[in-house]
Formats: C-alpha cells, sequence, structure tokens
C-alpha cells in the first residue's frame, strides 16, 4: 500500500475544495433578453440622471429591445431617445440563443431609414446579465452618442440611435459569490484568481463565435445598404473590447488579406465591416495584427530586409486621403520622457492595461521566446535598436499614438447629458488631411494633428472637445512613437522630441495600431467622454474632407 504524506494529503484535499469551489460558482450561460414588447411602450425605459438610480428589477429589464428616454436633456422626438437591442450568442451550438432576438433586431434596422448603429461586442468575465457593467457603460455611451448626433444635425432631422449588444459566455463563474462569504477584499482577489483559469477556453470561444460575428455583421450591413437611399442618413460604428476585440480580428483578419490581395491601385479601401471598427484593448495576439502588415508589404513588394521602404512604394496602393477603416486602442505601459514628464519635471502617471500588458503574457508563459504570439497587438512595438529613429529589424507592430491632454478617469456619466459644458463634442470635418499637407510642408516623416510649425507657435487645433477652466481638452493623434530610448546630442544627450520613431506604416495606411495616453484608464476605463467622442467623430465626420 502506497503511504501517502501529510503534505500530500493537505495537497490533494485543498485542491479537491478548490475544484469544488469552482464547480459550485460556475455559471452556465441562459438567455438574458427573453421578453419581445408588441409595441415601443412595453420596454420603453426613463433614462435616469445617476446610474445609482437604476432599477434593475423592472421587467423591462429582460427586453430584447429597449427605447430609452433621455429626459435630461430636453429633447424630444428620435432627439430624445436610443435604442438598445441584445443579441445573445450560444455557446452550445454557435448560434444565436434566440433567432428572435436577431429578426427583432432587423426589423428595428428596416423600421428606421436614418440611423446611427452602434455595435459593441464585449469582452472576458462579461456577458448580456442585467447588471453587468458592459451593459452599464455600452449605455452610457449611446446616450454621450446620441447628444453627439444631436450637435450635427438639425433638429427637424429623425435620425435614430441604435445600439446592439452583442452578448456571450465571457464570463463562466459568479464572480461575486465569493465575496458574499468571506468578504468583499479577499473574495475579488479569489474571484480573480478563479477567473483566471477560464481564460484560456474563454480567449478559444472568442475565436470559435468570430464567423457567427462576422455573418451577422454582414447581414446588418446588407441590410442597411438595401434600405440606403441617396438623401437618407446610416452610418455604422462596431466596438470590441478585449476578448470582444479579439473575436472581432480573428474574424476580419482573413477578410482584410483578401481585400488586400485583390485591391486595385490608387482606390479607396473600403471599409471591412461598417463605416469603422476600433478595438479597444484588444486581448488578441499580435501575429493577427502582423499577418496584415505582412500580406501588405508583400502585395506591394517590399523587401523583407527594407526596413525604411520609401514613399514612392506605399502611395501607389492606397489614395492620399485614405481614411482608417480598422482601429486598435490600447492604453500603452512604455513611454518616452519627454511624453511623461510635465513643464514642472514631475513624471505623469501611466495608466497602463496590464490585462493585455501582463496578465496575457502569463497566459502564454511558453511562447515567452516567440514575441508575436506572447504579446497583444498593442503593446508589440517595432524593433528600432539602441538609438534610432528608424526600424532596425522586425518593422511591425504598433504604428500611431493618441494622447489625450488631461489626467485619466475624465469623469463621464449620465447626470452630465444635460450639460453643454461637458458634453459637447466638436465637429472636426478634414483633420486627417490637414494634418497629412502639414507634415508634408514642415519636411517631417511622420503627421501630427497638434502640429507646430517651425515658428514654434502652435496654429491648428484639432479634435477639440469642450472647455474645463478655460483650458481646450482634446486628443494628440499622430503617425508616430514616443518610445523610450530615442536621445539626441546637442551639446548634451537629451530625449529626442515626442512622436520621434519613425511608424512603420504609411502615411494612408487604413489599419491603425494605436498607443494611447492617458484616453483609456487602464483595461476597462474606455467610459471616457473625450476618447468617446473622438471614436464617433471619426465616424460622423468627415476626417479626410479637403480643404
Amino acid at each position: 500500500m502506497v503511504k501517502i504524506s501529510k503534505v500530500s494529503r493537505w495537497l490533494i484535499a485543498g485542491t479537491a475544495m478548490f475544484l469544488l469551489v469552482i464547480w459550485l460558482i460556475s455559471k452556465p450561460y441562459s438567455q438574458y433578453r427573453k421578453i419581445f414588447a408588441q409595441s415601443g411602450a412595453e420596454c420603453t425605459i426613463r433614462l435616469p440622471s445617476e446610474l445609482s438610480d437604476w432599477d434593475y428589477s423592472d421587467e423591462k429589464e429582460k427586453c430584447a429591445i429597449q427605447e430609452f428616454s433621455i429626459v435630461s436633456t430636453g429633447e424630444a422626438g428620435a432627439r430624445g431617445r436610443f435604442h438598445l437591442a441584445f443579441l445573445e450568442l450560444d455557446e452550445a451550438v454557435n448560434d444565436y440563443h434566440d433567432q428572435t432576438q436577431f429578426s427583432g433586431i432587423t426589423k428595428l434596422l428596416a423600421k428606421h431609414e436614418n440611423k446611427f448603429v452602434v455595435i459593441f461586442v464585449h469582452g472576458w468575465r462579461h456577458d448580456a446579465s442585467i447588471g453587468d457593467e458592459n451593459v452599464e457603460q455600452f449605455r452610457t455611451l449611446l446616450a454621450h452618442s446620441r447628444q453627439f448626433l444631436n450637435q450635427r444635425t438639425d433638429k427637424n432631422d429623425k435620425i435614430e440611435v441604435i445600439g446592439i449588444y452583442v452578448g456571450w459566455r465571457g464570463q463562466s463563474v459568479y464572480e461575486p459569490e465569493l465575496s458574499k462569504f468571506i468578504g468583499k477584499t479577499l473574495g475579488e482577489y479569489l474571484d480573480s484568481a478563479v477567473s483566471a483559469l477560464t481564460f484560456w477556453r474563454r480567449k478559444g470561444l472568442s475565436e470559435r463565435h468570430a464567423p457567427l460575428l462576422i455573418r451577422t455583421l454582414e447581414q446588418i450591413d446588407d441590410l442597411i445598404k438595401s434600405s440606403d437611399q441617396p438623401a437618407s442618413f446610416n452610418k455604422t460604428l462596431v466596438v470590441g473590447h478585449s476578448f470582444g476585440g479579439n473575436m472581432l480580428l480573428t474574424g476580419l483578419k482573413e477578410k482584410a488579406q483578401v481585400r488586400l490581395r485583390s485591391h486595385i491601385d490608387k482606390s479607396e479601401f473600403q471599409s471591412l465591416t461598417g463605416d469603422l471598427t476600433v478595438l479597444i484593448n484588444p486581448a488578441a495576439e499580435a501575429a493577427k495584427w502582423i499577418d496584415i502588415q505582412r500580406t501588405a508589404r508583400d502585395v506591394i513588394g517590399i523587401a523583407k530586409n527594407n526596413m525604411r521602404p520609401s514613399s514612392d512604394e506605399w502611395k501607389t496602393k492606397f489614395p492620399v486621403e485614405q481614411r482608417p477603416v480598422l482601429i486598435a486602442l490600447t492604453a500603452a505601459c512604455r513611454w518616452a520622457d519627454g511624453e511623461l514628464k510635465s513643464k514642472n519635471g514631475d513624471e505623469n502617471e501611466v495608466a497602463c492595461d496590464t490585462a493585455t500588458g501582463t496578465i496575457f503574457r502569463w497566459g502564454y508563459f511558453w511562447r515567452i521566446f516567440d514575441s508575436a504570439y506572447h504579446k497583444t497587438l498593442g503593446h508589440y512595438d517595432p524593433d528600432y535598436g539602441k538609438n534610432s529613429r528608424f526600424p532596425v529589424n522586425d518593422p511591425f507592430g504598433t504604428t500611431h499614438e493618441v494622447v489625450l491632454n488631461q489626467s485619466t478617469g475624465f469623469e463621464t456619466g449620465l447626470s452630465y447629458l444635460g450639460d453643454a459644458n461637458r458634453i459637447t463634442c466638436a465637429t472636426v470635418d478634414g483633420w486627417l488631411d490637414k494634418s497629412r499637407k502639414q507634415g508634408k510642408k514642415q519636411g517631417w516623416s511622420n503627421w501630427d494633428t497638434r502640429f507646430k510649425p517651425k515658428n514654434n507657435s502652435r496654429t491648428l487645433s484639432l479634435l477639440t472637445y469642450t472647455k474645463k477652466d478655460d483650458k481646450d481638452i482634446d486628443n494628440q493623434f499622430r503617425r508616430g512613437l514616443s518610445l523610450p530610448g530615442h536621445y539626441v546630442t546637442d551639446g548634451k544627450k537629451k530625449p529626442a522630441g515626442v512622436g520621434s520613431r519613425l511608424s512603420v506604416a504609411p502615411w494612408n495606411f487604413p489599419f491603425w495600431n494605436v498607443r494611447a495616453l492617458n484616453a483609456i484608464e487602464g483595461h476597462n476605463g474606455f467610459v471616457n467622454f473625450p476618447t468617446w467622442c473622438l471614436i464617433n467623430q471619426l465616424v460622423l465626420d468627415d476626417a479626410s474632407l479637403k480643404d
């Protein structure tokens, strides 16, 4: 008979107990939005001014299609409301949990001739359940989109804002359960520890859902285009967060590669789905994005050892006015000193995304020597060597940057919807065209929306939103990277200017892998009024409009 030591018995008992806890708090996916109203009034909800006033026990919360009335703005009709529809994916059969949800969405879209559609795909540790944080966040963002649209349209325009929340089993355990028994602090740590074990299966599920998601988006595109009239207004924004971003990128990568190979030179590269797709802190390996970049280089005929392709090699493929069709936004961790130092010499804190920057690497620790799989796309920077402005090896990865001139966590919420000073999102047509032209005029290798001509006076303020304490609030977009380790010598060694590293993407490339500073707070802090304004501007305004 084999004798088991006391330590081994404790280990076996502890493991068994841990597995029992996981089994007890495992969360089977059920359909959360089950009510299908015959008339809109049955699922019309008055939007409270504070999230704390929300009534989660209201039966209307179970509606698959909800209509929200924004009373605080004083607007009537379409200008004072938005719609929120739910589409839940079934893990077992990789189909819709309830086909009626999708048919309800198609009827809603067909009912309204003019519409701004915003589609959101949530990520890990979330679903479509009542009270889920991502549902609350998306609802708040839709209310802001309604206001942004109102600022751009006539009061007589009847343009509806329709949000579609794509739910799936991103959360497979009841995370709050442990907190009930052992206290909030310790419970949250254990919730995270237990949830960490679901990382691989949830990521794998997000990838298995990708074909269904892309087919759904294509059906929605076809429906909108079929009802589009010359005088009608139809715009679509698709957003994916975390594993939701991974789901979108997994499904769109091959489509992007096929389209690149068949693309006609100097014609505009059309969007992959909707008008624009934005991935926020995507939990996807860099290899997926690199495949798109490598395909573009192969199609153009750029040699593998060419780290500095000329503009002539790039410009034959896309027109000067080419707009982005796919943008990845990641709260990056590595920044040059010049980007972080304030005027008084203090160093600003970086609220970077450690979930995709660190935890993702732990999840793929066995691929530590293969950075394209060990790192996510937003944390994979080109190799610039010791002190080079140009890539010296591996010309793939991040390409652009966006910097918010406010600290992270800009206060954003439902209570500000009636305050014009806190909700104004300026119309910014032509900023991309102007920035590119100014960059070339100044002889720069990069472009920057907050450019400073040689006389060092700022002559153009792009992406301005509102004023707080008489200070403009804006995001600075640039084609160029502010990575540490780049210095210039002018009598003494000093850091190079911000955005000094030359981007590996051409001026007019339709795929932007963007490093974000202050625009997103950590992994989940994407409910940020200036940043959401920026994303909406990319769809509602014409960034490439020529003078």
